[in-house]
């Protein structure tokens, strides 16, 4: 490959070619804009603005074990099984940027209508005889038209600086989507101590980064927003992009909450102003709940078991004198009763699970907010009475599986097997 004509794509790795006299061309596979212009050493870089913590180690702590145990298939003592390893914070480098983009795009919309024709369907005449008569039936067809248009708005956006290895997967993204932006100037007296996290690269590839992110996102939701139709397809979108002033480099706020567990530490992440991002590494896994729900349908099993002996044999001539129509009743019931006994079961395990865990978390909440001062005693009495462990319902009482389950699983085959006799002796006094 020609290298004064094609390019490596930093990105992918593709080839791409060049074009004379542009500052920077775009790469067709991964869409990542590389520039042309030879790279300038870096201007010194100032902090100029930060976006303060604007919350405690209590509150990340309390969202992190409200995270912990949302999901269903975590163990019912995640809470008082685990360790906090770290609930701190500290701060991430970012690049602030604003200004504008002028966009061009170019689209194919569809428009769905209906449209008639015609269909020939077999009828039956008199004297059994058919013929083939037209029906009129509807068929959606799309019609595509292309249009363009352009525009411009303005943008206000952070981006990341920080080398994404020392962050977790995704979180450079979801602090840059759910951090608010209410920035203060840099005052070294405001950072609380926290730890900051060094700079990966300067503000050249900051502004840079900023322009992509306006490009390759603003941008596209910009001219998707005008879209028409029913559906889309062919999209290309275009921007140029145009900063106020050079970018400003500054701090924004991470909260990170590890615990342990089972051996292994967990990670939370969550923006630090007023934790409303947040992102965690997969939580742990009871395996066994799974299992145990699954035992809750062996009544079914054993009843499908059964049908299908009674079936196959009056067929194989086994079981004479078979009448399928009492056996077949009850066998539609007692799969019914079956099915439902497991799921309710099922239901009613993860709704105990569910209240032991937020029994866990309001003992927790209660240890949380008696270290950090005196509480309401409306309050106190509340989170007190919400720790109790719940009391389980009939169909969550697990320790009675060992009878009531060959209970109902042999009352289903039993009714299966009577109603086998009671059709049989019908039809042995009807013949």
């Amino acid at each position: 490959m020609d290298a004064m004509t094609h390019i490596s794509c930093p990105g992918c790795g593709a080839e791409v070619e060049l074009q004379p006299g542009l500052p920077a061309v775009t790469c067709p596979y991964c869409e990542n804009r590389i520039p042309l212009v030879a790279p300038r050493e870096e201007a010194p870089l100032t902090v100029e603005f930060m976006i303060p913590v604007g919350a405690d180690r209590a509150a990340l702590t309390s969202l992190a074990h409200t995270l912990m145990i949302a999901p269903d298939d975590v163990p019912d003592d995640i809470l008082d099984g685990s360790k906090i390893e770290e609930a701190t914070f500290c701060y991430v480098p970012c690049f602030m940027g604003q200004g504008k983009f002028d966009c061009h795009w170019s689209a194919t919309f569809g428009f769905d209508r209906k449209e008639p024709y015609t269909d020939y369907v077999s009828k039956i005449e008199g004297g059994g005889r058919s013929r083939m008569v037209p029906v009129t039936r509807y068929r959606t067809v799309t019609d595509w038209r292309p249009a363009s248009g352009s525009g411009s708005a303005r943008f206000l956006r952070l981006i990341c600086a920080a080398d994404p290895a020392a962050l977790g997967p995704g979180v450079p993204e979801m602090l840059q989507d759910t951090v608010p932006f209410q920035p203060v100037a840099y005052n070294q007296a405001l950072m609380g101590g926290y730890p900051c996290m060094d700079f990966a690269h300067g503000p050249d590839q900051g502004g840079f980064a900023l322009e992509n992110m306006v490009q390759n996102e603003d941008a596209k939701v910009f001219a998707h927003k005008r879209a028409q139709g029913d559906r889309q397809r062919d999209w290309t979108v275009d921007a140029m992009v145009t900063f106020d002033g050079p970018v400003k480099a500054g701090y924004m706020p991470l909260g990170r909450f590890v615990f342990s567990y089972g051996g292994n530490n967990y990670n939370i992440w969550a923006e630090g102003t007023k934790l409303g991002g947040y992102l965690h590494d997969r939580l742990p896994v009871d395996t066994g709940k799974s299992s145990i729900k699954s035992k809750g349908y062996m009544p079914l099993w054993v009843t499908l078991a059964a049908v299908v002996l009674v079936i196959v044999g009056s067929f194989a001539g086994v079981l004479t004198d078979y009448s399928g129509g009492p056996v077949a009743v009850t066998s539609i019931g007692a799969i019914i009763i079956a099915t439902l006994f497991g799921g309710l079961r099922s239901r009613a395990i993860t709704a105990h699970s569910k209240a032991l865990r937020e029994a866990s978390l309001a003992a927790k909440r209660l240890e949380l907010t008696d270290a950090s001062g005196p509480l309401p005693d409306a309050e106190r009495r509340r989170l007190m009475d919400e720790s109790q462990p719940p009391e389980k319902s009939f169909f969550a009482k697990t320790e009675n599986d060992r009878l009531l389950l060959p209970i109902l699983a042999g009352a289903c085959v039993l009714a299966i097997l009577f109603a086998y006799f009671i059709g049989r002796a019908s039809h042995a006094a009807y013949y």
